[in-house]
């Protein structure tokens, strides 16, 4: 209903610098949504494929410790107006454990005052051979816009003679 009030039409139409459509009811586009929305999450119905794809609101960035603890490495992970869900692999080099810290990269438009999202711990670290190790960290924001962190791994390179046979990863781990 708002949107139908001239003083928020001449706003939405200075941002987006086009005159805003009303050949669609409000109140029905809503309506249309949530059965659409039905029918494709209902067995009983056989809908077209339809996928929706949202947007980051507020940019997000991690923040970490270089080895060196001298300085801190800072990236912006999902800027604003990134599609989500989206998940990405961010590649550090290490010697050691160490932490990330999620926050919003701009805390003064968010609609509360707290702009940090979370802190997350990188364990179990072992270089080999005293060299650095690969880490890739998996961090994700989904459909209703909530960061994590899902997940670290440790990328090892693995020299193998001609004679040996290689295993799927499934049976080696079950073996």
């Amino acid at each position: 209903g708002a949107t139908r009030m001239p003083a928020v039409k001449d706003r939405i139409a200075h941002f987006f610098g086009k005159e805003v459509s009303t050949t669609l009811n409000a109140d029905e586009a809503v309506a249309r949504g949530c059965a659409l929305q039905c029918a494709i999450l209902s067995p009983a119905f056989k809908v077209r494929d339809f996928s929706v794809t949202d947007a980051v609101t507020y940019p997000i960035s991690l923040k970490w410790s270089t080895e060196s603890d001298e300085t801190e490495g800072c990236h912006e992970v999902f800027s604003r107006g990134h599609a989500a869900p989206f998940s990405k692999i961010l590649t550090f080099y290490r010697h050691a454990p160490f932490e990330l810290e999620a926050y919003y990269s701009d805390p003064s438009t968010l609609p509360y005052p707290e702009g940090k999202i979370g802190h997350y711990t990188v364990q179990n670290i072992v270089p080999k051979n005293g060299e650095v190790s690969k880490v890739k960290v998996k961090v994700r924001i989904n459909t209703h816009g909530i960061f994590s962190v899902t997940g670290a791994a440790i990328v090892e390179k693995v020299q193998m003679n001609e004679n040996e046979t290689v295993l799927p990863s499934d049976q080696a781990l079950q073996a």
